[in-house]
């Protein structure tokens, strides 16, 4: 057991809705899963590819330059090889199956103990995770490993139906690859994937989301989201991304009512200074208090830093036309919402355009 397994463990140890099945002692039973998770609703199982395959990868550049009397001297990516090559894509096909084999041994294992799980514990409706944790194999490349699992996950025998159906979905780490970095946080992919039978999951997907939160604060780090596709990224320091894990911090801590709601944000945030790469984009965390009678404050709160980037507020009396109410800069400081002449820090004259809430 490495010391990603031996972490994660006590991870899901910590979790009331999570029971670990496999303690490393023999089972009568056969082969068993690792853990049940979100109250039995799933059956996961932790694999870790912790060798590296550069080996095979370097067998395959000699029988490529041997082969072709190509001449390449000294140390140089593989990528250098074969991108010059007439055949470059059947060539880096050929280089994933060569380092991505214990992927495919990974997960039929997975298939096989989570289908013994529910036929054990007769749970045929639970969910079937598995858990990939790469920790040694730099050699594999998030963008191959995803692609390869995903014809993996998709695989289907001649009468349509598909082959190891008992994993639903794929929870895909890396400890030995970064992707770029942000505010000083060098990124590491965290991908999910489900297969395409989408109307299986109903909230499958928000406990996988909660899930990864609560793994990033169990090791003290940050967490960000991408509004695009892992697949579909290729330059992730110009992609827009959120900071995971506030909304549900604020609503195990709340101090008023608070409404979530998705608006325009600032192009910077006031606590950090931070530069959005969306200034205007949808789908980002704003919320709503009321601190004292007919004071409405709306505050962004900035993905980077948590802070607040930006306030506005509006007069319930003045500034609520029938069902819309139309909010403007605030220019004083939090504690001036419980002033008796808040209305004074309400900045009238540069109303945020096309600002409004219903």
């Amino acid at each position: 057991m490495n010391d990603f397994e031996k972490r994660f463990r006590q991870f899901i140890s910590s979790r009331s809705e999570c029971k670990i099945l496999d303690d490393g002692k023999p089972n009568v039973n056969g082969e068993i899963a690792d853990f049940l998770l979100d109250a039995k609703r799933i059956i996961a199982e932790l694999k870790c590819l912790d060798e590296d395959m550069i080996e095979k990868l370097q067998r395959l550049a000699t029988e490529i330059i041997d082969g072709r009397n190509l001449e390449f001297y000294g140390e140089f990516p593989f990528s250098d090889l074969i991108e010059s090559q007439p055949d470059k894509n059947e060539l880096k096909k050929q280089a994933v199956l060569k380092i991505a084999g214990p992927l495919e041994r990974h997960f039929k294992k997975a298939n096989s103990q989570i289908k013994n799980i529910k036929r054990q514990l007769n749970l045929e409706d639970s969910h079937g995770l598995l858990i990939l944790a790469n920790t040694h194999n730099a050699s594999l490349e998030p963008q191959a490993a995803l692609w390869f699992l995903s014809v993996l996950l998709h695989r289907r025998k001649q009468d349509g139906s598909p082959i190891c159906s008992s994993i639903d979905c794929i929870l895909y780490l890396t400890q030995v690859h970064r992707v770029g970095e942000l505010d000083g946080v060098k990124l590491q992919p965290a991908v999910t994937m489900l297969r395409e039978e989408h109307y299986k999951y109903d909230g499958l997907d928000k406990y996988l989301q909660e899930l990864l939160e609560d793994w990033a604060k169990f090791n003290n780090v940050p967490i960000f989201f991408s509004e695009k596709p892992f697949h579909e990224i290729t330059d992730f320091s110009k992609i827009p991304m959120r900071r995971g894990g506030l909304l549900k911090d604020l609503t195990k801590r709340p101090k008023g009512l608070y409404i979530a709601v998705s608006l325009s944000m600032p192009a910077l945030c006031g606590h950090c200074g931070a530069r959005f790469a969306h200034p205007a984009g949808d789908g980002n965390p704003m919320y709503v208090n009321e601190p004292q009678k007919d004071l409405l404050a709306v505050g962004f709160v900035c993905p980077r830093c948590d802070g607040i980037a930006a306030t506005y507020a509006a007069d319930l009396v003045v500034d609520q036309k029938q069902d819309i109410t139309t909010v403007y800069p605030w220019t004083g400081t939090v504690d001036d919402f419980l002033r008796t002449d808040w209305r004074s820090f309400i900045d009238r004259r540069n109303p945020p355009p096309n600002f409004g809430i219903p």
